[in-house]
């Protein structure tokens, strides 16, 4: 079963220069972290708390998808490489 996310939560933006650390500002459309495409995919406006690669902290960045934002409890680090557990939620 999925837990269940809200706006105001840290969280992790799954990006290419690695895991950036956020602020979810608000839920748009909720969203699973195990859907990638297509219905079900959410809309999350957020908040970096950084400044790293493209990335300004204090900005706000709108129409990110669900499974790139990751809950901070969701993400760990085994073996030196980051696992992500995807039984997330966003409402």
């Amino acid at each position: 079963m999925s837990e269940i996310h809200h706006a105001g939560e840290l969280a992790y933006l799954d990006s290419f220069g690695g895991m950036l650390p956020v602020t979810v500002v608000s839920v748009e459309e909720e969203g699973s972290g195990r859907i990638a495409a297509g219905p079900g995919q959410g809309s999350l406006t957020i908040r970096p708390n950084v400044t790293r690669g493209g990335y300004q902290r204090g900005e706000i960045i709108a129409g990110q998808k669900a499974c790139s934002v990751v809950p901070r409890d969701h993400h760990h680090y085994r073996g030196g490489h980051g696992r992500i557990n995807a039984e997330y939620r966003w409402q």
